[in-house]
């Protein structure tokens, strides 16, 4: 699934298109002979994808090269945002979905469950926390890793479980409008 900065709203997100991505390391004959239905389709492209870059694209003409590190992309859960936007929109990825530049994405490394760390991003307080110490353009703020990893999520207090039954819920039915 291919995902943008507009698909994404607190707690959750919308995929509407799909993305055909092609790992930088296969040659177009190993792409003609494994995939022949795909290389027929983007053949039918080439002239349009030899332009990308104003012409100046510094990958052969079928490969994509976004994203620069794809060590996380089939990872999941992952949580997801919008590079720029006006106050905190984190949400949880299940899908494995592909985002453009736009996006910014983090995989949780520790034992704090995903759900309590999206209510937590979300929250007014670390919202007001980052409209303070995020990197601001204009009225937008700028969600990359490195401000991002600034915000502290701290262990949940027992009792928070229901906290985290609350945000599921809230997400589910945020999903469905």
């Amino acid at each position: 699934p291919w995902l943008k900065s507009s698909n994404i709203d607190a707690c959750c997100h919308r995929t509407k298109r799909l993305c055909l991505y092609i790992p930088p390391e296969i040659t177009e004959e190993e792409l003609k002979e494994t995939y022949p239905k795909t290389y027929s389709y983007l053949k039918s492209f080439k002239e349009e994808l030899e332009q990308r870059d104003n012409g100046n694209i510094t990958v052969d003409w079928y490969i994509w090269r976004r994203p620069k590190n794809i060590k996380n992309l089939l990872k999941t859960p992952k949580i997801i945002a919008p590079y720029r936007a006006k106050e905190n929109t984190f949400s949880i990825d299940f899908e494995k979905c592909f985002g453009s530049y736009d996006v910014t994405s983090f995989v949780n490394e520790s034992d704090i469950d995903d759900w309590y760390i999206l209510g937590t991003l979300n929250s007014k307080l670390l919202t007001f926390y980052f409209q303070i110490f995020g990197k601001q353009m204009g009225k937008m703020h700028e969600y990359y890793s490195g401000p991002v990893s600034n915000m502290k999520v701290l262990p949940p207090e027992k009792g928070d479980s229901k906290l985290i039954g609350n945000i599921k819920k809230l997400s589910k039915k945020v999903r469905e409008k």
